[in-house]
């Protein structure tokens, strides 16, 4: 087992938790707001928080990883639209499946375009809790 390896299971325990919290609140938000003030204030929120990771975390960080990191509250911001959007339309309990996909498309993302392959077990592991 690499160094960190419990580290990162715990942040991605963590990350899930707020993850199924945030599904929770979208979906009781959604019954009372529009899926555009959800998503505003969402990302502003978000917003604050990556500047303030911005600042203090990437200060010394090569450009690339500054823009890099730009580019993923793009699509952070995208994701989230779609996700408030499915909520408005179905119980999250339905869309719970959908959360396993994400590990496949990391998998499959980080192999394509970052030359990142997980072990062996990993990818049997990964696929078997994805289907």
């Amino acid at each position: 087992m690499r160094n960190g390896t419990g580290r990162g299971a715990l942040f991605a325990l963590i990350a899930a938790l707020c993850s199924a919290t945030s599904n929770v609140q979208i979906r009781f938000l959604n019954g009372v707001e529009k899926p555009g003030a959800i998503v505003f204030y969402f990302s502003l929120m978000t917003m604050l928080i990556g500047l303030f990771y911005r600042a203090v975390w990437l200060a010394h960080a090569f450009t690339a990883a500054v823009a890099a990191a730009d580019r993923l509250r793009i699509f952070g911001g995208m994701a989230q639209i779609l996700v408030t959007l499915s909520l408005r339309y179905t119980d999250a309990s339905l869309l719970a499946p959908f959360d396993y996909t994400t590990l496949v498309w990391s998998m499959m993302i980080g192999y394509l375009f970052l030359n990142v392959s997980p072990a062996r077990q990993r990818r049997a592991q990964i696929m078997r809790f994805s289907l």
